[in-house]
């Protein structure tokens, strides 16, 4: 085996494990999600809409998180006129 042998097969298995990172955190993220499309998701800086959810690789305990990314909606329920978006990670849900 030469040396660039060596170097492409190490490249392969980094480029394989991370393709398993990434189905395994997808995973975990769609196990732990109680939040669906169109569900009103509230965190610590206020509601959205979700319209979009993301797996995110997580700092929150060294764990993916869902990832919500939605409308912002108002105090008085309604959508923002100006359709501001935000993202909210499942570990910063306001507490009931």
């Amino acid at each position: 085996m030469t040396p660039e042998e060596f170097k492409n097969r190490i490249i392969e298995i980094d480029k394989e494990a991370h393709k398993k990172r990434v189905k395994l955190s997808k995973e975990y993220c769609d196990s732990i999600n109680p939040v669906k499309l169109g569900d009103i998701f509230v965190d610590h800086i206020g509601p959205i809409k979700v319209d979009k959810i993301l797996n995110s690789v997580g700092n929150f305990n060294n764990l993916p998180s869902p990832l919500y990314s939605g409308i912002v909606i108002r105090k008085d329920g309604k959508l923002s006129k100006k359709r501001t978006r935000r993202t909210a990670w499942l570990f910063n849900k306001k507490k009931d």
